[in-house]
């Protein structure tokens, strides 16, 4: 709220209302409740839509060019996402981070998207392969050890690994 209006508004009724108005003004306006948030965002809404109705030639002429400038996206991904997208864990997020690339690749040639890492995500990612490699490094490569810990349900990065030492592959 614009404690500023509220002060110019208040000041026009006697002292002695003043507390009780601003008591009813602040249970109306309660962001916490649902139905008032709505009431404000619907006639909030409302106002916008008279004002987009009357800009001036001038706005309007800057609206223009603006929507004609092309848009670019830098997006941080952080760890998870990283592992998704180079399908080294089984994560919920995998399919939603294979959507995300797949619209990168289809809106690549009018929005311009980069991914970006930061040096603290590269290293935990790091970190993490280090991990695995070493938690899976001591395990003979056997088929039937494969076979075995394939089907034990390991998480992450290690049922990962053995899934493509299954196929004859390995990530380390």
């Amino acid at each position: 709220m614009d404690l500023d209006r509220i002060r110019h508004f208040l000041r026009q009724y006697p002292k002695e209302t003043r507390a009780n108005l601003q008591t009813a003004l602040t249970e109306f306006l309660n962001p916490a409740d649902v139905k008032v948030r709505s009431y404000v965002f619907r006639l909030l809404h409302a106002h916008l839509c008279v004002e987009a109705g009357h800009l001036r030639e001038d706005t309007i002429e800057i609206l223009r060019k603006t929507s004609q400038l092309r848009p670019s996206y830098s997006v941080f991904i952080d760890t998870n996402f990283l592992f998704s997208i180079l399908s080294l864990h089984s994560n919920p997020s995998n399919e939603a981070a294979n959507s995300l690339l797949l619209l990168i690749g289809t809106l690549a040639e009018r929005v311009p998207i980069k991914l970006y890492i930061l040096p603290l995500t590269a290293q935990e990612a790091k970190n993490a392969l280090i991990s695995a490699k070493s938690w899976v490094q001591g395990i003979p490569v056997t088929e039937n050890l494969t076979r075995v810990a394939l089907k034990a349900s390991l998480s992450g990065m290690a049922q990962k690994y053995f899934e493509e030492r299954g196929k004859g592959g390995g990530l380390f």
